[in-house]
């Protein structure tokens, strides 16, 4: 894959951004680095994202199944709320 096919990649999924900070339901903050294809199933696609808090990098699964997203599932926040796993806190391109 070349840098092009790369970024269209990213741009395929419009509700992901290169850059973009998100916060996690259990508390902290992440960067999302990019949506990449797994080296053993290149059909599976995961997110690549990096803690603010102490550099550590993650990945999950975009998608658990076809049109179920598994990147940002609703989940229960410690004040009950059931939202995103991450929320959206600002858009850095």
């Amino acid at each position: 894959m070349n840098l092009d096919e790369a970024l269209r990649l990213v741009d395929d999924h419009e509700d992901l951004y290169t850059g973009g900070l998100f916060e996690h339901y259990k508390g902290g903050f992440y960067r999302l680095l990019f949506v990449a294809k797994d080296s053993a199933d290149h059909t599976t696609e995961v997110v690549v994202y990096v803690s603010l808090s102490n550099g550590s990098i993650w990945t999950r699964p975009f998608r658990s199944a076809p049109g179920v997203d598994a990147w940002n599932d609703f989940v229960t926040w410690p004040d009950g709320g059931k939202r995103m796993r991450f929320c959206s806190r600002k858009a850095v391109r």
